[in-house]
């Protein structure tokens, strides 16, 4: 489940992150694409159900994930952004 949601988190936010090939995410902003952010947050919120909510868990085989379980989860996506923003 942490391998799975680490893939999909980073994935999601670097839907953000690709806005621009040249500007960084920080000039771009985060809010200028509403379809984007409503994508981005149904994504996660359907992650997040599929991840705690019982038998739809078990039906795509994920178990809940600890608080200890999301660090490498914002980890990963922080290093995400630092790579993508030192390639710009």
């Amino acid at each position: 489940s942490v391998t799975f949601t680490v893939l999909t988190m980073t994935q999601l936010w670097h839907s953000f992150l690709s806005r621009s090939q040249t500007q960084s995410i920080f000039v771009t902003g985060l809010i200028g694409n509403r379809w984007l952010i409503g994508a981005f947050f149904l994504s996660t919120t359907l992650l997040v159900l599929s991840i705690y909510v019982p038998g739809f868990n078990d039906l795509i085989e994920l178990y809940p994930l600890t608080g200890y379980d999301w660090i490498p989860v914002v980890v990963s996506m922080i290093v995400h952004t630092a790579v993508m923003e030192l390639i710009k």
